[in-house]
């Protein structure tokens, strides 16, 4: 599966699809580290940005030393400046279908938003 990014998008899709509170979407258009983007109402695309720090138990053992040791602190919304195309896909647990759309943005508002076929 590899690294990916998220999307929370709040945008309405053009298909109508609403998430499931709290549920995000995958993309792989991005830096891929596991980021949060956050497409918002009114078409403008969010990172959410934050600081590193090692707040692992220094007397921890075997795999555990490494539990913590890249916890997030300081996490806040910047705009973002995204000027590209981004896909991204939600899966409905319910349904146990793929939504999958393409956004694209010029420098980090969004200038349409389409749903993409799925087979």
């Amino acid at each position: 599966m590899g690294m990916f990014d998220e999307v929370d998008c709040q945008y309405p899709l053009p298909d109508g699809f609403v998430p499931a509170e709290g549920d995000h979407a995958q993309t792989k258009d991005t830096e891929c580290l596991l980021d949060l983007y956050q497409i918002r109402e009114d078409g403008t695309i969010w990172l959410q940005v934050y600081d590193i720090e090692d707040r692992s138990d220094p007397k921890a053992t075997g795999i555990m030393r490494l539990a913590g040791c890249m916890t997030r602190v300081n996490q806040h919304w910047e705009p973002s400046t995204y000027h590209d195309g981004l896909q991204f896909r939600y899966y409905d647990r319910a349904t146990k279908v793929s939504h999958v759309y393409d956004a694209h943005f010029d420098h980090g508002k969004l200038l349409k938003i389409e749903a993409v076929p799925t087979d």
